[in-house]
């Protein structure tokens, strides 16, 4: 059992997957590293069933997403799916146990699985060949540059703050963003869209 009241592994659990709300798989590794440092019991091997479960959710719902983000209209599918993966990865924090950190650390994941191809797909409508690598690449930067910077900070604000505060911040900051993007993201124009794919 994973005992959320004990300072230290309540540190390192926010360590292992604060970085979960940058919506991508760098949280693993940071799971793994901290798991080491987690003795008690079968920790390290619940932290891999969180994991594994969570690989699982992220895959699934990135192909039915993927397959909705070319249904449907991508800005709304981004924004809903921030909106929501704000929301659980703030609930994140109410975890008392191993069952309901898979419960919601799979949420988490459902929200991700949203994002990365539909905004890939959404860049590419807005690029043609000649700066579609370009931005591509950018945004890809952006989320690993996103992955190192949340480790970090997760660890700096469970430090200061609880284990809970990373979740309870990020989620905020991510609610937020949300009305960023309402306001100056854009699915691109039907003529631009076609003529992006020639």
């Amino acid at each position: 059992r994973i005992d959320f009241t004990h300072d230290a592994a309540g540190r390192e659990l926010a360590r292992a997957f604060g970085d979960a709300i940058t919506m991508t798989f760098a949280w693993d590794e940071a799971g793994r590293l901290s798991a080491q440092h987690i003795t008690a019991g079968k920790v390290p091997t619940q932290l891999a069933l969180v994991n594994s479960v969570a690989f699982w959710v992220y895959a699934v719902c990135s192909l039915i997403f993927g397959r909705l983000g070319d249904a449907t209209h991508r800005l709304r599918l981004i924004v809903a799916g921030l909106a929501f993966w704000g929301v659980v990865t703030g609930m994140v924090s109410l975890s008392t146990g191993l069952i309901t950190l898979i419960v919601m650390r799979s949420l988490v994941a459902a929200g991700e699985g949203t994002y990365y191809w539909t905004a890939a797909a959404l860049i590419s409508d807005w690029h043609r060949i000649g700066t579609r690598s370009r931005a591509l690449s950018i945004h890809q930067t952006g989320v690993f540059a996103g992955a190192g910077v949340g480790a970090v900070a997760a660890g700096a604000l469970a430090d200061a703050f609880g284990w809970r505060s990373p979740f309870l911040i990020f989620g905020l900051i991510a609610l937020l963003f949300c009305a960023v993007l309402f306001k100056w993201l854009r699915d691109a124009p039907v003529a631009s869209h076609a003529a992006s794919s020639n």
